[in-house]
Order: structure tokens, then sequence, then C-alpha cells
């Protein structure tokens, strides 16, 4: 992606140690609070806490417009628009309600592994949909900034155009599309999800 410098990475003629190495989905070979989080669910966290950060960034850049741009046509300043201010209200609720669900499952899943205890399905299941819900609200926010930005943001120039780009990129993981609503419903229904979850 471009925003976050994410690339291939290749060890060749390396050994690496079998208690450093791990099945997705298997029992940890250390035994340690941070062995035992789920690792799916963490590889989905780790993508999703990207479009929460491209989310306030869009923000912080349509924030920084609303009073300082003025236009040539002599319309008003985005501050000063009825519509501009009532959909950054919205998008910075959308935001932080995405992240205080996102870092709460974490924590009471980080608070039940350090007392000792297993992560429960119910817990995991929460881990996948907050990280899901993250990413593609903050995708939404993103966009919601795109289009506050007005024409400000079409040029290739203009720090939108990455973001916009690399908050879609987010949304297409396979451990956040659309498919984790589906079992983390079947969860909530306690019936068996029909994709392999969680």
């Amino acid at each position: 992606m471009q925003g976050t410098g994410s690339h291939d990475l290749k060890l060749h003629q390396k050994n690496i140690q079998h208690e450093w190495t791990f099945v997705r989905g298997s029992a940890s070979t250390i035994d340690e609070p941070l062995y035992h989080y789920p690792s799916v669910s963490y590889q989905a966290q780790v993508h999703a806490a990207v479009n929460l950060g491209l989310a306030r960034a869009a923000l912080d850049l349509v924030i920084a417009m609303s009073g300082s741009t003025k236009t040539v046509t002599g319309a008003p300043r985005l501050g000063d628009r009825a519509y501009y201010r009532s959909e950054l209200g919205k998008a910075e609720a959308m935001l932080r309600s995405a992240q205080a669900f996102f870092y709460e499952s974490a924590e009471a899943v980080w608070a039940s592994l350090l007392a000792g205890n297993p992560v429960t399905l119910q817990q995991t299941n929460l881990l996948r949909l907050s990280a899901t819900h993250a990413a593609h609200t903050g995708a939404d926010v993103v966009m919601k900034a795109y289009r506050l930005a007005g024409t400000a943001a079409i040029f290739n120039d203009n720090r939108l155009q990455w973001i916009v780009r690399d908050s879609m990129v987010v949304t297409q993981h396979a451990f956040l599309g659309e498919a984790t609503y589906d079992g983390a419903g079947a969860v909530f229904a306690g019936i068996e999800p029909t994709i392999p979850y969680p």
C-alpha cells in the first residue's frame, strides 16, 4: 500500500527454530499471554488499525481546510457551511465509536489472558467483528472526508488521494471482508458459521 509501505519479505537459507514458528489456529508453542492471543484476530486488528489511522488523518486534513481555504467563486468557506459541519460531526462520531469498540474488545481479551483465562469464542468473535467494523467504518469516514474536501481532493498531489486508495485496500483483506459479518452473526445466533471463522 502506498501509505503504509507494505511489501513482501523473503528469507533465503535461514533456519527458524520450531518454537518460533506457528500454524495459524493451532496451540501456541510459547506459554505466555501474548502467544495465546488469537492469531487470526490479531492479524485482522493489525490491518484494521491502518484504517483507523487513515480516517484520523483524513479528518485532520479536511478540518485544516475548514477555515483557511477560500474559494475562487466567492462561496462560503467550508467551516461556514452547515452541511460541512454536520457531516464532520457525524464522521468524528463514527470514527470514535469504531475505535471504542475496537479497543474495548482487545482490552477485554488481554485482561482475560493476563488473568490466566483462555479466550472464549464470544471474545474472539468480538475481536473479529470490531476489527472488520473498524476497517469498514474507517473507509467510510475517509470517503466522507474526501467528499467534504470538494474539488481540492481531486488532484493527484492531494494526500487524500492515497488515503482513499489505501483505505479501500484494507477493506479487501480476507480477514476483514463482508463474510466476517456473516460469521459474527452465526456465532451470536449460536450456529456454526458457514465460513472458516473465527
